[in-house]
């Protein structure tokens, strides 16, 4: 996708060994995920729950509870974070907390029918959404852009470790 200014011009994202392919890719890929999130929570919402609403309520319903750092740690956030997206889950009754009996500290977070029933309304719908996005593509497609992703992905692993090693840098495993 080519992107220019209101003048006309394209726009230049910062300095690379080639600026215009580099940065539009980068910028493809961005758009491409914040365009399909904002897609899919427009009809999950339709259907009950947010993406990530869905998401979290899934992941408590697999097993019989969960503490808020396994969340914190599966989902790579601040445990602020999932504090205040179980407290929105409790208030609407998706979700319970109960006192761990083996360790006062913690709370034991359960899902309750209310919130089963509001996944049971909402994953068809993202079931749905997937499969009409990437339907489009042949299973040789598909499987050129894991490969790809795979690599980025690995890519990614690798700048975010090197960066972490650098003296003063602090490790902020959130994705706020």
């Amino acid at each position: 996708m080519r992107r220019e200014a209101a003048c006309g011009k394209p726009i230049r994202y910062g300095p690379s060994r080639n600026p215009l392919m580099i940065e539009d890719v980068a910028a493809d890929l961005r758009d491409l995920y914040v365009g399909s999130q904002r897609a899919l929570n427009r009809i999950m919402r339709m259907h009950g729950a947010s993406y990530a609403r869905t998401k979290l309520l899934m992941f408590v319903d697999q097993a019989e509870w969960v503490r808020g750092i396994d969340v914190a740690e599966t989902f790579g956030v601040a445990p602020r974070t999932v504090t205040e997206a179980i407290d929105g889950l409790e208030r609407d009754g998706l979700v319970r907390r109960d006192p761990d009996p083996v360790d006062r500290r913690t709370k034991r977070i359960s899902i309750t029918p209310a919130g089963r029933l509001v996944i049971r309304n909402s994953e068809p719908a993202r079931q749905a959404f997937v499969t009409e996005v990437f339907g489009i593509l042949d299973p040789a497609e598909m499987a050129l852009l894991r490969q790809v992703l795979d690599k980025l992905r690995a890519r990614v692993r690798e700048v975010d470790r090197r960066s972490a090693a650098q003296p003063g840098v602090a490790e902020d495993d959130s994705a706020e």
